[in-house]
């Protein structure tokens, strides 16, 4: 959508990583504060975790970098995110981001992008609504399907460890998909 020079984009940030409200602006990034995919758009690493950590992992987020000012525009999105998720409504935050030229995502940069970001939460203001009965189970600590709500991985992870199995695909950690057998 860069790319294609959009003007305004809603990113919804489907994570399995709850948002700290202990993120501090200028203090050093911890897995787990928030979604380990956003400080790499501008421009931020996580303590530890430079560009050979994740090509360790598998991933390559050198090129990531898509945002002029990172730090400051990281910082201002992370502040109203967490002043949402204070005041219990849904968490959100608008961004007017400049867009840095970026040769391996085909980006020539010089644009401006109004970005809102939706940011998964539990919403206390959401949950108010629901039947007594859901909440409840919900709440319930006992319950492991719910346990992490609303903070579950989503994403469908095709691996080539998968790809060696002989009957099914890894989705997730889930080998729920059978493949084909060759005839």
């Amino acid at each position: 959508m860069l790319r294609r020079g959009i003007e305004r984009v809603v990113v919804f940030v489907d994570t399995s990583t709850p948002l700290s409200l202990d993120l501090k602006r200028g203090a050093p990034l911890q897995l787990g504060q928030i979604d380990m995919f956003l400080p790499g758009l501008f421009g931020l690493e996580f303590e530890g975790m430079d560009g050979q950590y994740w090509l360790n992992k598998g991933c390559d987020v050198s090129h990531n970098l898509v945002f002029a000012d990172g730090e400051n525009q990281f910082w201002d999105m992370v502040q109203q995110l967490q002043h949402k998720k204070r005041s219990g409504v849904a968490v959100t935050a608008q961004s007017h981001l400049h867009v840095l030229p970026n040769e391996f995502w085909g980006l020539e940069g010089g644009t401006q992008v109004e970005v809102c970001w939706v940011y998964l939460e539990a919403v206390p203001e959401w949950h108010q609504h629901l039947p007594q009965d859901v909440r409840d189970l919900l709440s319930d600590p006992d319950e492991d399907l719910f346990q992490n709500f609303p903070h579950y991985s989503t994403c469908l992870l095709y691996t080539s460890d998968a790809a060696d199995e002989e009957d099914s695909v890894d989705l997730g950690g889930r080998r729920i998909i059978k493949k084909k057998k060759k005839e």
